[in-house]
C-alpha cells in the first residue's frame, strides 16, 4: 500500500510517499522490486520503483573466499591511465567480473575499454548497484555476467580510463537514451573475480522476483 493516495505537488516542497510492504509474502531471500504510478490531472505518470532485499548486505555474499577472488590493484606501478588488477586463481575454469567504482560525478552508466590477459575484451557494463557493476556480454538486451576463461595462476584485468566514458545524463525524447562523455576523476577501485554469480544476481536482478 501507498500513502497518500492523493495529494498537490508544490514547487519548491518535497511529497513523501510511505509505501508499506508485506513481508509475509517474500519468503525467499532475494531482491524484490515493485511500483507504483503518480498520475495528474492531464492524464500524465511517473512510475516510482520500490525495492525491498531480503539477500541480507552484498558485503556479506562478497566476503565468501570459496567462491570470490579479488584483484590486487597495481596501477601506480604501470600507468596512470590505466586501472589495473592482478589475480592468483586457484584453479582455471570460469569466472565471472564484478566491478567497483568511484566517480566525482553521480554516473548512470559506463563505458569501458578492458583488457584480459593484454587482449582487449568486447563487453559492456551492466546495473549500478551502489557503485557496482557486472562485466556483461555485448550482445544486445544482455543482462548477465560474461563468462571469462581463465587459467589458473597468474591473470591481469586492464581497464584504459583515457577510453572511459560515463553517462551523466539522460535525453528527454519519448525513449531516453543515456548520453555519455569521456570520464573525468574516475576510476575504478575493486574488482572480484566470482566462481559462482548466481549470489549476486540475486541482488540485482529484482525485477525477476516482484513485490507482493
Amino acid at each position: 500500500a501507498v500513502t497518500p493516495a492523493k495529494g498537490e505537488f508544490v514547487s519548491g516542497q518535497s511529497l513523501t510517499f510511505t509505501v508499506t510492504l508485506r513481508p509475509e509474502n517474500m519468503a525467499e531471500a532475494r531482491r524484490y522490486n515493485g511500483a507504483f504510478l503518480i498520475r495528474t490531472p492531464d492524464g500524465l505518470s511517473l512510475p516510482v520503483t520500490v525495492y525491498a532485499d531480503r539477500n541480507g548486505e552484498l558485503a556479506s555474499v562478497l566476503a565468501d573466499p570459496t567462491n570470490v577472488h579479488p584483484g590486487r590493484r597495481t596501477t601506480a606501478e604501470v600507468a596512470s591511465n590505466l586501472n589495473v588488477f592482478d589475480f592468483d586463481l586457484p584453479h582455471g575454469g570460469i569466472y565471472f567480473a564484478l566491478l567497483k567504482y568511484r566517480s566525482a560525478q553521480p554516473t548512470l552508466g559506463v563505458k569501458l575499454a578492458v583488457s584480459i590477459n593484454d587482449q582487449p575484451l568486447a563487453a559492456k557494463t551492466k546495473y549500478n548497484y551502489d557503485s557496482w557493476l557486472i562485466l556483461s556480454s555485448q550482445d544486445m538486451g544482455s543482462a548477465y555476467f560474461q563468462g571469462l576463461v581463465l587459467p589458473a595462476g597468474r591473470n591481469r584485468i586492464t581497464f584504459d580510463l583515457s577510453k572511459t566514458e560515463i553517462a551523466l545524463s539522460k535525453d528527454s525524447a519519448k525513449y531516453p537514451m543515456a548520453i555519455y562523455t569521456p570520464a573525468q576523476d574516475f576510476e575504478f577501485t575493486q574488482v572480484l573475480l566470482l566462481q559462482d554469480p548466481t549470489p549476486v544476481m540475486r541482488h540485482l536482478q529484482g525485477e525477476r522476483h516482484p513485490l507482493q
